[in-house]
């Protein structure tokens, strides 16, 4: 989907289909949200619609996806080395995105929680392993593979930070991101 030889228009249309449900998220709660909304609110029919996403769960994802990639363009991690720098800078950047991102959800919206966790989790991985491929890490210890150590290290990064978001606020995001990658690093 994200491929860079896609036909403008179709980039164009999948780009003011992915804006209409940011905004209709401003509005109200996702699962009030139809995809007649979506294709309304984009200025296209469903056929359209249908066309780019198979439902709604489809263009979250995307959207989902699309956020985080832009919260870590803004910092400027996409192209960075494994190294505690760079996953402190991380972790605050996802510890704040998360906040804000709890403080917009609606409470009834609480069932996209897993759909949440599962895309956030993979697009972090795949960015911690773009940074091992661009400059891999020491030697692991003995008998862990670069995958189980990028798996372990984007759970702990995500999972403090969500858990700060959703409340449990002893720290600053920059403390507690100091002590993540303190911690992380230590393992390596």
């Amino acid at each position: 989907m994200r491929d860079g030889k896609e036909d403008p228009r179709v980039k164009r249309t999948r780009k003011v289909l992915v804006h209409a449900l940011g905004e209709l998220l401003t509005e109200k709660r996702f699962s009030a949200i139809t995809v007649q909304d979506i294709a309304e609110r984009a200025e296209v029919n469903r056929v359209t619609f249908y066309g780019h996403f198979p439902d709604k769960y489809a263009i979250l994802e995307y959207w989902l996806r699309e956020q985080f990639q832009q919260q870590i363009a803004g910092t400027g991690l996409t192209t960075c080395s494994l190294n505690a720098d760079n996953l402190q800078a991380l972790s605050v950047t996802l510890t704040k995105w998360f906040a804000q991102l709890h403080r917009q959800a609606k409470p009834e919206d609480r069932q996209l929680l897993p759909l949440l966790f599962t895309t956030m989790q993979q697009e972090l991985s795949l960015l911690l392993m773009e940074w091992v491929r661009h400059n891999p890490v020491g030697e692991l210890p003995r008998h862990m593979t670069q995958e189980t150590g990028v798996m372990v290290v984007s759970w702990a990064i995500f999972g403090t930070s969500l858990q700060w978001a959703h409340g449990a606020r002893l720290l600053s995001p920059e403390e507690l991101a100091k002590q993540v990658s303190a911690l992380l690093m230590a393992s390596f």
